[in-house]
């Protein structure tokens, strides 16, 4: 299980940024570490806690199905001869 966060330049101003806990299995385990910024695809689910027989609140996860990295904007610039 890993947590992911949006990323703080998209997040509202003046708030935190806001996270989902994202279920792992198989082929996808290890592919990501702490720190990168990744695109999740997957399946969002609602599932009971202890106490949602009384309060009726679920908790919110996402059973991932695929993870793709997202490469930086600067990465992709190629320097033009006058900036080099």
């Amino acid at each position: 299980m890993i947590v992911v966060q949006e990323l703080p330049e998209n997040a509202p101003t003046g708030s935190l940024p806001r996270s989902i806990d994202v279920v792992i299995e198989d082929d996808l385990v290890d592919q990501v570490k702490p720190g990168d910024r990744i695109q999740v695809f997957g399946v969002y689910r609602g599932v009971p806690t202890a106490s949602t027989s009384v309060s009726g609140i679920f908790k919110s996860i996402l059973i991932a199905t695929n993870l793709q990295p997202l490469v930086a904007l600067s990465d992709n610039v190629n320097p033009t001869p006058v900036e080099l």
